[in-house]
């Protein structure tokens, strides 16, 4: 029940208040003047100390509009545990046919362990990274962080999150704030785990091709952009370079201007009203997706179950400047487009080996003729390849 003297005095002692409304949820003042940002932050803590909270309307005059903390929702608290935990097997599951395909191991134990640590956990870092960007931006603001909902895929292990429709954005910047430092932590901690996974790849251990259901790995933009003057493209990644491509595509993936996902807060704090229309385009491109690698389909249902027209700020009076809003934009298109795979990976019936020495058997285990094409390009010296075949001629 919200006592109405107490939260008039709050009110007006930041606002010029012209009538108040009450209704049976809620009590509405009319303001003359719009105050500051400040202003309305500091409304917000002593609201909130009393159990309400406020929002801002502009139409047909300027109006706060008070309400009780209980009408925001009660949080998912059992779906997010239970795809926190379905996400953690995932990634672990991920990690195991990887290592254990890319060493050729037939330990169980040790595939699990190892592919834990050098897949599973790396993939977890990078959402943690995303976390703690969005977390700082909004303590910051004096924002209660709640935590997201983690998205499984059996395929490479997680699609990322997706924020949690209770969160309170006082204002679009912080909204733009929140999803664009998560979105650029992700990018930079992928970065981070492929640069670190090419420089300690175990090159010995190429000599065996792999064969496993994720064995041909997309690349994305950033790679042929950036990322191919330094490492080569064809040498296939080792499980912790992997997951600094997974932690790249799904901070791509969550940069689509969808919903709650972080793209959504950054271009809802942007457009506005409008960003209704670039969720359905971002909904469509994930339909289009999802024919070719179906686990997208999870991340489209949670989306329209958790609503596509994402979040609003409390505060609408201001807005950041024109030229703000431009270069957030650009800077997550950028990470989209360099980032954004619709296939991961697929799977094949070619296999790619990178070859540190001077010579290499490859052997074939049966009987009778056998036709195989062999591709072969040199990112060494300038040498002309010599094949020999035996028994037989070349």
């Amino acid at each position: 029940m919200m006592d109405s003297n107490i939260i008039d005095s709050i009110v007006k002692k930041y606002y010029n208040v012209s009538d108040v409304e009450n209704t049976k949820y809620s009590m509405i003042f009319h303001i003359r003047t719009r105050g500051s940002e400040k202003s309305f932050t500091y409304l917000l803590e002593e609201l909130d100390k009393i159990g309400t909270t406020a929002f801002t309307n502009d139409f047909p005059d300027n109006q706060i509009i008070v309400i009780n903390n209980g009408n925001i929702g009660r949080e998912r608290n059992g779906l997010k545990a239970i795809m926190l935990f379905v996400s953690i097997a995932t990634l672990v599951y991920s990690g195991f046919i990887y290592y254990s395909a890319y060493y050729s191991s037939i330990s169980i134990y040790r595939n699990i362990i190892y592919g834990s640590i050098f897949y599973a956990l790396p993939v977890i870092f990078v959402l943690l990274s995303r976390e703690g960007g969005k977390y700082l931006v909004l303590r910051k603001n004096h924002i209660k962080y709640k935590f997201p909902i983690f998205i499984p895929s059996p395929g490479i292990g997680t699609l990322g999150t997706i924020n949690s429709n209770k969160n309170q954005f006082r204002d679009s910047k912080s909204m733009i704030e929140a999803g664009s430092f998560s979105l650029l932590s992700g990018f930079f901690a992928s970065i981070f785990l492929i640069v670190v996974g090419a420089a300690t790849m175990p090159f010995a251990q190429y000599n065996a091709s792999i064969h496993s259901p994720i064995s041909i790995l997309n690349f994305p933009l950033v790679f042929p952009v950036v990322l191919e003057h330094f490492f080569p493209a064809l040498i296939i990644p080792d499980p912790l370079e992997l997951a600094g491509y997974v932690g790249l595509i799904t901070t791509a993936i969550n940069a689509l201007p969808i919903g709650f996902m972080d793209g959504g807060l950054v271009f809802s704090g942007i457009m506005g009203k409008y960003f209704k229309y670039a969720s359905y385009a971002g909904i469509v491109i994930l339909l289009i997706a999802g024919i070719i690698y179906p686990y997208i389909l999870i991340l489209v249902v949670l989306s329209l179950l958790l609503g596509i027209k994402g979040p609003l700020p409390m505060n609408t009076f201001f807005k950041p400047k024109i030229s703000v809003k431009a270069s957030w934009a650009l800077i997550i298109i950028i990470i989209l487009l360099l980032g954004f795979v619709p296939l991961p990976f697929h799977s094949t019936s070619n296999s790619n080996v990178a070859i540190p020495d001077s010579c290499y058997v490859m052997q074939q285990n049966n009987t009778g003729n056998v036709t195989v094409n062999v591709t072969v390009q040199n990112h060494g010296l300038n040498v002309v390849p010599v094949f020999s075949v035996s028994p037989g001629k070349f």
